[in-house]
């Protein structure tokens, strides 16, 4: 008798195959009604307008606008191009740019009221960027530069599979992810890349990078400041964490502290003259100079047992790096001091090793000058 009971109680499977089909022309009917509601050739076009006015740039898409509304709603730009009027080569190109937008364009458009779009999230499907043509758009350096204005962000910010374009470097597969901006709250910036120093795909393999950053910015007399600011970066097996802050003027003026750590010296960076049985490293970094790399850089490393100490100049030392050649005979042009229980390069093993040295540039000229 009860297990009758329990048979008339369950839904027979073909009712259940009924739901699920009015429940699928259910939500057809709700995405077509969505669409019809925005109108989405218009809604592209108001967009658009929105976008050319306040960037000053000619942005056009390929094809009309598509509305969606699941998981939310967005419009859908496609084939993406912008340009400096004028010119003859797109500054951003991207295969899709998704828009979020607030639920009151629907309330809008049930009521009949005209559409102001307003967007809440973005997303850059395949965006390709020309840092050249960025600059230039940016305009000269000529007089004072405005303080920064710290833009109010309340959801994510995405870009998927980007690419960079600099003057003899590329960076590819570029994924960044941004959760929101706030003025005095934490946010968080994380994604991975692959970097090269030149855009030949065939000139060398790509140096891969991870990176997690979070940090609390705020407005200080015009000055953009990230404090604290904690990073975690990542490359093959090599891994850095650490932990500081970071001054930016809207001059370019940059000045950061960092204290980072690592459980071996990153493969990538040129090998320290150190035992290898010094595994986990301290570093202090401190800069002092211009966001496009000129600058003071002060360095503390300390390994389990030994230190090395010194001060650079960066675009002296990027340029000592770049000459290959001469780098295998000439000193670094770097000033500070090194202290080691051991030294080792090759089969010269130095112990209880203290040295002090200074502007590697001038003492190769010196030592250059007093060769025959």
């Amino acid at each position: 008798m009860s297990d009758n009971a329990d048979a008339a109680t369950k839904p027979k499977p073909r009712r259940r195959w009924r739901w699920l089909l009015w429940l699928l022309a259910i939500l057809l009917a709700i995405g077509f009604g969505v669409s019809r509601l925005l109108q989405p050739e218009k809604l592209g076009e108001l967009l658009l307008t929105q976008i050319n006015e306040r960037s000053g740039l000619v942005v056009t898409t390929g094809e009309p606008a598509q509305v969606g509304w699941w998981p939310g709603l967005h419009v859908e730009l496609r084939g993406v191009d912008a340009r400096i009027p004028g010119d003859d080569a797109a500054l951003l190109q991207a295969e899709a740019i998704d828009l979020s937008l607030p639920l009151s364009l629907l309330s809008d458009a049930l009521r009949g009221n005209e559409i102001q779009p307003r967007i809440t999230g973005l997303t850059l499907r395949a965006p390709a960027l020309d840092t050249v043509r960025l600059q230039h758009w940016l305009g000269p350096d000529d007089g004072p530069p405005a303080p920064f204005v710290l833009p109010e962000i309340d959801s994510p910010l995405a870009i998927e599979d980007g690419t960079i374009i600099g003057d003899g470097w590329q960076v590819e597969a570029l994924d960044v992810a941004l959760s929101d901006l706030h003025a005095g709250q934490a946010s968080k910036l994380s994604g991975s890349l692959n970097y090269r120093s030149t855009p030949s795909p065939g000139d060398e393999d790509p140096l891969p990078l991870r990176f997690d950053i979070t940090a609390t910015p705020s407005l200080d007399t015009g000055d953009l400041r990230l404090d604290p600011l904690r990073v975690e970066l990542a490359s093959g097996e090599d891994t850095v964490t650490g932990s500081g802050s970071l001054r930016l003027t809207p001059a370019g003026g940059l000045v950061t502290t960092l204290e980072l750590t690592t459980e071996r010296w990153p493969q990538l960076l040129p090998a320290l003259p150190l035992p290898p049985e010094n595994q986990r490293f301290d570093v202090s970094v401190d800069f002092n100079g211009h966001s496009r790399g000129s600058g003071q850089l002060r360095l503390d490393i300390r390994g389990e047992a030994d230190r090395i100490r010194g001060e650079l100049a960066v675009g002296d030392w990027l340029a000592w790096l770049s000459d290959g050649e001469a780098s295998a005979w000439t000193l670094p042009p770097i000033s500070g001091s090194l202290t080691a229980t051991r030294l080792q390069q090759g089969d010269i093993v130095l112990t209880e090793a203290v040295i002090d040295f200074d502007d590697g540039m001038q003492a190769s000229e010196d030592n250059a000058a007093s060769t025959p």
